[in-house]
């Protein structure tokens, strides 16, 4: 089960020349940050709406926040993103204060 679990993810290329093929494969490296994922869905109140940049969010060990551009390769609850993957908005004055339960500055638009 291990062996096909590790043919999972990593992403695999053939390349050739005219007399030889060559298998590229490429396997995620990844750190010890345990992390948590996060989809922020905001509400309409009174014809307002939060405007949140990013609806899936991952928070991780070392309080960074990051909003995910693109959805994440997953396997047996097992979520791997790539970093160029991850935008830190962990200094951003809206997401991260309303994760902590302080005070936000979100941009508010009217969503009639």
């Amino acid at each position: 089960n291990n062996m096909e679990d590790s043919l999972e993810l990593p992403k695999i290329k053939v390349a050739s020349n005219n007399t030889m093929s060559f298998y590229i494969v490429g396997i995620p490296l990844t750190n010890e940050d345990i992390c948590d994922s996060i989809l922020i869905k905001p509400i309409k109140m009174r014809k307002n709406i939060n405007k949140i940049p990013y609806e899936d969010i991952v928070t991780c060990n070392n309080n960074k926040v990051f909003g995910v551009k693109n959805k994440c390769k997953e396997y047996n609850n097992i979520r791997i993103c790539s970093r160029r993957n991850l935008i830190d908005i962990s200094n951003t004055t809206c997401v991260p204060r309303l994760l902590r339960s302080e005070p936000a500055e979100c941009t508010i638009i009217n969503n009639q």
